[in-house]
């Protein structure tokens, strides 16, 4: 089966729409694509690709020049392709509002044949605002990170669909369905994997695991066997912490994030094993390669909706493979 090279270029005033093109592009790796995710302002040539999503910050009804730019490469190449478009920056109570396309905007789109941009929620904090007006904006209850990362990833697997329906599956990947049963995911709206079948985990793509700590305490035969097959393939493996010095609980990103400090690792290499939706929410939010849930209680869709990566029952469905070059 052949497989899909995907652009992923974005335009980013102040970071926040860096990190959705960042997690479009996690997600559709995952699927089994091989993906560039690249600042629209380094795209030089497009023709590489088989598919593009192409996304920019909108501000004042304005895209950023620099992803304006892309469309009309992508328009230049007349290479029959599909084509997704994004764009972010709502906050406030207006965050959830689908913005229009700027007039250039959906005029190109519309040579592509691409679909009206699709919103997402942005960002805006003190220490990333730039401009008088956002740094006047950032110190006012608009602060804060609105983006919705359950919204972003189920919108990626839409993408992928599209992709298998074109006939342009991922590796191995014949239908999104055999792909969700293999690697374990679900999406918001998209069925559970079968209990029972294996979620393969990659010593190649990551270093460490994190387990929560009532997945710790509490561990089964399932635990305990995956704790043993993780440090037989050379992966770190640690508990986070309860509670820090500061008294922040492990349920806050930050206690997660210096646990990945104190172990020397990236957390964009480390995986994290949570049964708490406030633990998921935590993972997600400070960045980690994939997240895992354990339900043991019948909350699956929960734990999805909160942003996990991987819903299992037991730990013993989790399968550590050989690392390359063994």
């Amino acid at each position: 089966m052949s497989t899909t090279k995907v652009l992923v270029a974005y335009a980013s005033r102040m970071g926040g729409t860096a990190g959705i093109a960042e997690a479009i592009g996690q997600t559709l790796r995952r699927s089994g694509h091989d993906v560039d995710v690249i600042d629209a302002g380094d795209v030089t040539d497009t023709t590489p690709y088989g598919a593009v999503v192409v996304g920019s910050a909108i501000y004042l009804g304005r895209w950023r020049p620099e992803a304006v730019a892309v469309l009309r490469k992508l328009v230049a190449s007349s290479n029959n392709r599909p084509v997704w478009l994004f764009h972010s920056g709502p906050i406030g109570p207006d965050k959830d509002v689908e913005q229009a396309a700027p007039r250039k905007v959906a005029r190109l789109a519309k040579q592509l044949g691409s679909a009206t941009p699709k919103t997402f929620a942005g960002r805006l904090e003190r220490h990333t605002a730039r401009g008088v007006l956002a740094q006047w904006m950032a110190r006012s209850r608009m602060s804060g990170d609105s983006r919705d990362w359950a919204a972003i990833k189920q919108w990626t697997v839409d993408i992928h669909d599209s992709l298998q329906a074109a006939g342009r599956p991922g590796p191995g990947r014949a239908t999104l369905g055999d792909w969700t049963r293999r690697m374990a995911w679900s999406g918001p709206d998209a069925p559970l994997r079968n209990h029972g079948q294996p979620m393969e985990l990659s010593p190649d793509r990551y270093d460490a695991v994190l387990f929560g700590p009532e997945v710790w305490r509490v561990a089964s035969l399932g635990t305990l066997a995956l704790i043993a097959g993780l440090k037989a393939a050379g992966l770190t493996v640690d508990v986070v912490p309860p509670r820090s010095d500061a008294g922040a609980t492990a349920l806050d990103p930050a206690v997660l994030l210096a646990t990945a400090r104190r172990l020397v690792v990236q957390p964009s290499r480390t995986v994290v094993i949570e049964d708490k939706p406030a633990g998921i929410m935590a993972g997600r939010a400070g960045g980690f390669g994939l997240v895992i849930g354990v339900d043991r209680t019948g909350h699956a869709a929960d734990l999805t909706a909160h942003g996990a990566d991987v819903v299992v029952t037991d730990l013993a469905e989790v399968t550590v493979l050989t690392p390359a070059g063994r």
